[in-house]
């Protein structure tokens, strides 16, 4: 069963999001000594659509699921009419998180560009990765959540493009101080053995 932790505006407003997990000593040692690589191939599909003058009406929610299937709100997103003008695309991976709900996150059309193939219109279509995404990163335990000051399996993170987002038991804290949540790390990434120009992947996983 899934339940929904759900934020106002002004709850979202309120939370402080000062933990900047890459600054914490520990958090760097660890990130120095156990760091794991994830690898999310170009095989991977994701859904995506242009932004229009309607997406300025409400702001566009991010949600994320723990390991235990609570669905989260991590951000919202309200959208000017000079950002929509300037080329906006909304993102999501196929499959929802719970049940019609679907992860959904936004990029300028410069970073989609960069990344990703293909000339989205206003209606939902499948879009090819240009390359392989491979993340460096910490593995999160409860030592982790604790160590960001968290609790039952979660703890908020400033993220480093602004904001905050969850870091969640089971996912994953990248050198560059962001999280991946369990469930898109499980269904996405392949966890790697990373030895410079030999690289063994080590899951069974399918994508």
């Amino acid at each position: 069963m899934y339940s929904l932790t759900m934020f106002s505006p002004a709850a979202l407003a309120q939370l402080s999001g000062k933990v900047v997990a890459i600054k914490i000593p520990e958090i760097r040692e660890l990130l120095e000594t156990c760091s794991v690589s994830y690898r999310r191939p170009d095989s991977v599909l994701v859904e995506a659509r242009r932004a229009t003058m309607k997406d300025t009406e409400s702001p566009l929610t991010t949600f994320v699921t723990d390991r235990h299937g609570n669905l989260l709100i991590e951000s919202e997103k309200k959208f000017s009419k000079e950002e929509i003008d300037s080329g906006i695309i909304i993102l999501r991976y196929p499959a929802p998180i719970c049940e019609q709900q679907y992860n959904e996150w936004y990029v300028t059309k410069k970073e989609w560009e960069e990344k990703y193939i293909g000339n989205p219109g206003e209606e939902w279509a499948s879009y090819k990765t240009k390359n392989a995404v491979i993340k460096h990163g910490l593995d999160i335990t409860p030592k982790v959540i604790r160590l960001l000051g968290g609790e039952n399996g979660r703890a908020e993170i400033s993220a480093p493009w602004g904001g905050t987002m969850w870091a969640l038991d089971g996912g994953l804290l990248t050198k560059e101080g962001s999280a991946i949540a369990p469930q898109i790390l499980e269904r996405y990434f392949y966890k790697f053995e990373d030895k410079g120009r030999n690289v063994t992947l080590r899951s069974d996983r399918p994508l």
